[in-house]
């Protein structure tokens, strides 16, 4: 995780183009508000951690309509080598199937609104939490490569809905940045580095590279998610409750039955292929009924 020359002495903050479609930031790229439904809200460092170097993140707005909240992660991965508008809905389940990448979801008791909390990676290659209220630090997770640079990655999730690096900045500019989120027109810029290719694109090399020199493509015709198991008992959204409800056409079914009466409000629309949701049923009553239909 060394760093050499510049880079070293670079400011952290959130990187100005790798990021979630519904994540927008600050000019001084410190801040990130989700500003839109639960998920699309990862957000990563602009350069790797130094040796045992702490990050500490304030929560500074809440959303009570979901459940679950921040996930805090870190990569191997280079985000000047991801293409923005291919990251994944979510850091877990979706990016941490894919190597180079580790995430966890910190409990929403954590996450209320004006905590703090830091987190750092320490010899052993273990991700360590604490709060700024001389807490016990806790092992999120552990086996990150030790002499390997590594970003933060971070997933701006559920309640959790704007959050704000404070490292380095002062005591005038700690509770609130030194300027406002602007709104978000359009889909996310894509990273501007020539020829680099999503870790998280299925699509040929010549499919990739007219991706990036296009403005107009629909990118969520492309499929560019890991797939997902039937057998997942737990819904993928709060985490908490069964995953008991499918959704017509798409035939998704990894969602409990408060989350889908949630994204219906919302955008009416599937988080995993973006298919607007005809019909929503509980799984269990479809199955009796496909039995009853087989009886007859």
């Amino acid at each position: 995780m060394g760093l050499t020359g510049s880079s070293a002495k670079k400011e952290i903050s959130f990187h100005p183009h790798c990021k979630g479609s519904h994540i927008s930031l600050n000019c001084c790229l410190h801040q990130a508000s989700r500003s839109y439904s639960f998920h699309d809200g990862l957000v990563f460092s602009n350069r790797p951690l130094q040796p045992r170097e702490k990050v500490c993140i304030k929560v500074l707005e809440e959303e009570s309509s979901w459940h679950g909240a921040l996930r805090v992660g870190f990569t191997t991965v280079n985000p000047n080598t991801i293409n923005a508008n291919s990251l994944p809905p979510f850091a877990c389940p979706d990016i941490i199937v894919h190597p180079g990448f580790w995430a966890i979801g910190i409990p929403e008791a954590l996450c209320k609104k004006g905590a703090e909390l830091n987190f750092w990676i320490n010899q052993k290659g273990q991700a360590l939490c604490q709060g700024r209220q001389n807490s016990r630090p806790r092992v999120l997770f552990s086996g990150i490569p030790k002499k390997t640079p590594v970003w933060v990655m971070l997933d701006v999730y559920g309640k959790t809905k704007t959050i704000q690096l404070i490292n380095g900045q002062s005591k005038q500019t700690e509770s609130h940045c030194c300027c406002h989120p602007h709104p978000q027109n359009g889909p996310t810029e894509t990273c501007t580095k020539k020829k680099s290719l999503s870790t998280f694109d299925n699509t040929s090399d010549s499919v990739v590279q007219y991706l990036h020199k296009s403005t107009t493509t629909d990118f969520h015709s492309v499929s560019m998610y890991p797939p997902y198991y039937e057998g997942d008992s737990l819904c993928i959204i709060c985490q908490d409750r069964l995953a008991d409800t499918m959704l017509l056409p798409c035939l998704h079914s990894f969602f409990c039955e408060q989350c889908t009466v949630k994204m219906k409000s919302q955008n009416n629309t599937c988080p995993l292929c973006r298919q607007t949701i005809v019909q929503s049923q509980n799984i269990e009553t479809l199955q009796l009924s496909n039995k009853l239909l087989a009886t007859i």
